[in-house]
């Protein structure tokens, strides 16, 4: 699945479900750091800011109180734990090339 951006809506709770659903098994660390790789297919229209692009993901992988059910997946804590943040994007050709790899370390 292509990543979705933080706009809001229909398209956004699908990634997000998607997104924790593929979550294994939850860490038994604290993360200070992060990294997050984007594949996705280009779009005039959705944009694909990177700061939007970050936020589902952060608020799926992290305990954050937010309005939808798909939180904490991850991690037991709040995503203000993270002191380093690196994320990247890049542009696939196809459906089966999209999405995202992440990492987080102590």
């Amino acid at each position: 699945m292509n990543p979705v951006t933080a706009a809001g809506g229909l398209s956004e709770d699908r990634w997000k479900e998607k997104l924790y659903l593929s979550i294994q098994s939850r860490a038994d660390f604290t993360p200070n750091s992060v990294r997050i790789v984007f594949y996705v297919i280009p779009n005039k229209r959705a944009g694909y800011d990177l700061d939007n692009l970050t936020k589902p993901v952060l608020d799926v992988m992290f305990n954050v109180k937010c309005k939808s059910r798909f939180f904490g997946a991850l991690f037991s804590c709040d995503d203000s734990v993270v002191r380093e943040l690196h994320v990247v994007r890049h542009s696939v050709s196809s459906l089966e090339n999209a999405g995202i790899d992440f990492e987080a370390w102590s």
